[in-house]
């Protein structure tokens, strides 16, 4: 109010009068000296004016900063409680895997009727135990009627033969030969899919008495790598291999076990490891075993250097213990040769400059590209985490990335009666199904520790790195290894779906046999198509020196071979996982009888 008053005193100085003279201080009119004084004295008041916009102005300024930062904070942070909101009201995309979820059959809705009619036909069959048991018989019988009764025999054959053509080798057999595959691998290509091929063939019996190598398996894995990777395919395509049935009589992979477990070199980790000396010399090989494993290892060789050239990933296939000491000495020289990763000097010891740059963020070495060679590692067996320990260990020590397979083994009955008969005081597997489990886990768990490692704990320091192909039909299993990726950042949510690094990408793959676990197939590829590939150090603008890997998170293992041999494997194989295809309700496992129930929904939904 009195500034007001004074200030409307100063607009008419001419009419105050003598009370408000009184009352308020009215300056009197000075007189100057000189026109110099008079100038400076409006400089003053022209100077005073600019400072005084000025401060107003920084005020004003500051005041609106203030409130422009105070209110985008409290923007931000309604924004992200209603993120909160928004992503408790979604469910976790790991959900799809329990099994209330896969039971909903979403696999089924754009299959074909007539497939889902012959699929009913395979899975009730597949899960009568009694069946399964007496196919070996009952393949013999016809075998014996087709080669001793004139006209009648070979007519029940053939009719016998067209019904699995068009039933069984349809739904659990890709095809005859890699080419007659491609249609179902273009179709798994689709739906994020890999597929890893097996001649699925296995041994005369007739030929048991003779040695040496079959060459027209270990011809057929070589055109099997070549069509792939010729085709367009090698990105996606592994090729597994059965190192027994590579020989005409297993007893040599056996004998070369005995001859490595006799070695004292060899049990103390000491054995020169390298072509020239594949294995040691001693009573249990003969000089032929010698040149028949010279002439297996160059096979393999070849095979794996043509792997190599096109993108192609091999796995040694699971087989029986009293093989996995040749076998496992067998991966160690293909991986030393085909997985070998040699670290830039200047990151295996990172200089002053170096750090000071990136710090943490030192690139990666070459050890993302993912291994060419896999070995197999059964988790039934008792032995399996340190055969695993042992073989990182050694990986590390060789200079090469580890290429884990990870299977919970289908010999347990066998293992248990030989172990039976050689008077054993305990058995090599484990005595319960809920004990391979835990062990399952616990490899699955040391194989993400170890992924976590070389990609954020030991950036800067050199690491051959890990690949890790986890083979199971256990939705449990799958869904726990992908919360613990999840739990170290190594996948992230992305809504309904999981978005995954690059690294990662070329690190991890899930695997089920071709017409099993389709379910839990299915619910992978959703869950990892169209996820972004999140952006990393190994991009095309990175300063990291190796290419980024394309390999797909889910695979499909498909036998091919004609079926008048595949027939034989067939029957081995659903003996072996007898187990998987009668898998009991809530196991996580799947199942014959569990899927046969849901394609029974579906039809029925159809037709109804």
């Amino acid at each position: 109010m009195l500034l007001a008053r004074a200030l409307a005193l100063q607009r008419v100085p001419h009419r105050v009068s003598a009370a408000q003279e009184a009352f308020f201080v009215v300056p009197k009119p000075c007189r100057y000296t000189s026109t110099a004084q008079a100038g400076t004295r409006q400089q003053w008041r022209a100077s005073g004016s600019r400072a005084t916009r000025i401060a107003a102005f920084s005020l004003l300024a500051t005041g609106a900063t203030i409130y422009y930062l105070r209110h985008q904070d409290l923007r931000i942070r309604e924004h992200q409680e209603l993120a909160v909101a928004r992503s408790a009201a979604i469910s976790d995309p790991l959900d799809v895997l329990n099994p209330a979820e896969m039971a909903k059959g979403k696999h089924l809705r754009a299959m074909p009727l007539p497939v889902l009619l012959r699929s009913y036909l395979v899975y009730a069959l597949s899960s009568s135990g009694f069946i399964v048991e007496q196919s070996p018989k009952i393949i013999s019988a016809l075998e014996t009627v087709r080669d001793t009764v004139p006209l009648v025999g070979p007519l029940v054959w053939s009719t016998f033969a067209g019904v699995m053509r068009n039933t069984f080798f349809a739904h659990y057999v890709g095809g005859e030969t890699v080419p007659g595959c491609f249609g179902l691998m273009d179709e798994l290509e689709k739906e994020g899919c890999s597929a890893m091929l097996n001649y699925s063939v296995e041994k005369d019996a007739s030929t048991a008495a003779q040695s040496g190598i079959i060459d027209e398996n270990v011809e057929e894995i070589h055109r099997a790598i070549v069509a792939s990777g010729h085709a367009g395919r090698a990105r996606s395509t592994w090729v597994a291999i059965k190192i027994t049935g590579l020989v005409h009589n297993p007893g040599l992979i056996q004998r070369a076990s005995e001859a490595l477990a006799s070695s004292t070199a060899y049990q103390r980790g000491q054995l020169a490891v390298s072509a020239d000396t594949l294995f040691p010399a001693g009573p249990a090989l003969s000089e032929q075993d010698h040149v028949d494993l010279d002439s297996l290892l160059e096979g393999l060789r070849k095979a794996c250097s043509q792997a190599k050239a096109l993108g192609v990933r091999v796995a040694i296939d699971s087989e029986q213990s009293w093989y996995h000491p040749a076998i496992d000495h067998i991966h160690d020289l293909l991986a030393i040769e085909f997985n070998r990763v040699e670290a830039p000097p200047d990151l295996r010891k990172p200089g002053f400059l170096a750090r000071w740059i990136w710090g943490d963020r030192i690139p990666l070495t070459p050890s993302s590209v993912p291994p060419t060679v896999f070995n197999t590692f059964q988790c039934y067996r008792k032995d399996t985490e340190e055969r695993l320990s042992i073989s990182l260990a050694r990986s590390v020590q060789l200079n090469h990335s580890l290429g884990v397979k990870l299977v919970r083994g289908a010999y347990a009955d066998t293992e248990r009666a030989r172990a039976l008969a050689a008077g054993l005081k305990t058995s090599p597997v484990w005595d319960s199904k809920p004990e391979t489990d835990a062990c399952y886990d616990r490899c699955a768990a040391i194989c993400v520790e170890r992924v976590d490692h070389d990609l954020n704990t030991a950036r800067g320091q050199w690491s051959p790195g890990i690949g890790i192909l986890i083979a199971t039909h256990n939705a449990t299993s799958v869904k726990r290894m992908l919360t613990d990726l999840r739990a170290r950042k190594l996948i992230m949510n992305a809504g309904a779906r999981l978005d995954v690094s690059e690294e990662v990408r070329g690190r991890i793959c899930f695997a089920q046999l071709l017409g099993m676990s389709d379910a839990l197939t299915f619910a992978l590829s959703q869950l990892f198509s169209g996820s972004e590939t999140v952006p990393s150090y190994n991009t095309a603008t990175s300063i990291s020196p190796y290419p980024v890997s394309p390999l797909p998170i889910v695979a499909k293992y498909i036998p091919y071979g004609p079926l008048d041999r595949a027939l034989p494997y067939l029957i081995r194989r659903a003996q072996e996982n007898r187990s998987v295809l009668t898998g009991a309700d809530g196991s996580g496992r799947g199942g014959a009888s569990d899927e046969r129930r849901l394609i029974g929904a579906e039809i029925r939904r159809r037709f109804l």
